[in-house]
This record gives structure tokens, C-alpha cells and sequence, in this order.
């Protein structure tokens, strides 16, 4: 994954695992796998049987966040279970970094041979 755009989010309260509090998260581009899986239907256990249900959108938008948070401080790949555990400042901040990102790879339009590149330096 050496060629994925990643950003450093600046978190306030972060999260504190032991001793330890993160304070800055590490997110990534989306990419169409994470969408899938965001939106992969759960098995609800309802006494010996499993029932398929699909997720609401609250879920599957942070199902998504957490596929796309690189690393929470020392934290790699924290999953969902650390995502559930933010405030509610640090995920608005996740989502809004992540918003951005998502809106700048939507901006980027490939150069043309006889256009000037408005993209230099993006990849």
C-alpha cells in the first residue's frame, strides 16, 4: 500500500488504551473493497439460529471509518470496536478529514495531451 494517500488527523481527546493515550489518527483514501465490506450484512443471533440483517446507514458508516483509519497512535488498523470508543469531537474530525479527502480525489481530473496538468504534484 506504499502508493496510498494517508493524512494525520490531530485528535482531542483521543483514545487510551492502558496507560496510554492516542491522540492522532492516521486515515487513508477509500477504496471500493471498503464499501463492500462496510456494507456486508450482519448475522444477528436470535437463540440457535443466525438471521442476516443489513446494516443501518450509522453502522456502515462507521464500519467504513474504521476500514479507512490507518493507525490511532501506536494502534494499528484499530478496527471498530476503538472507533466506537472516540468522542463525538474526534469522530465529527475523522469524518470531516475523511469528507475532504474523499471530496479532493473527487475534484482530480486526469491532464489531457493538449491541456495544461492542474494536478502537479497529486498522484
Amino acid at each position: 500500500m506504499s502508493d496510498v494517500e494517508t493524512t494525520i488527523v490531530p485528535l482531542r481527546k483521543g483514545i487510551k488504551v492502558g496507560e496510554e493515550r492516542h491522540t492522532e489518527a492516521e486515515i487513508r483514501e477509500m477504496f471500493v473493497d471498503d464499501v463492500l465490506q462496510a456494507n456486508e450484512m450482519t448475522l444477528l443471533q436470535v437463540g440457535e439460529a443466525q438471521i442476516p440483517v443489513n446494516p443501518g446507514p450509522s453502522l456502515v458508516s462507521a464500519r467504513l471509518m474504521a476500514l479507512r483509519v490507518v493507525r490511532i497512535g501506536s494502534m494499528q488498523n484499530p478496527g471498530i470496536l476503538h472507533i466506537r470508543k472516540l468522542s463525538n469531537d474526534d469522530f465529527g474530525r475523522l469524518d470531516q478529514a475523511l469528507e475532504a479527502m474523499d471530496r479532493a480525489h473527487a475534484a482530480w481530473k486526469p491532464a489531457t495531451p493538449d491541456a495544461k496538468d492542474t494536478n502537479a504534484g497529486r498522484s
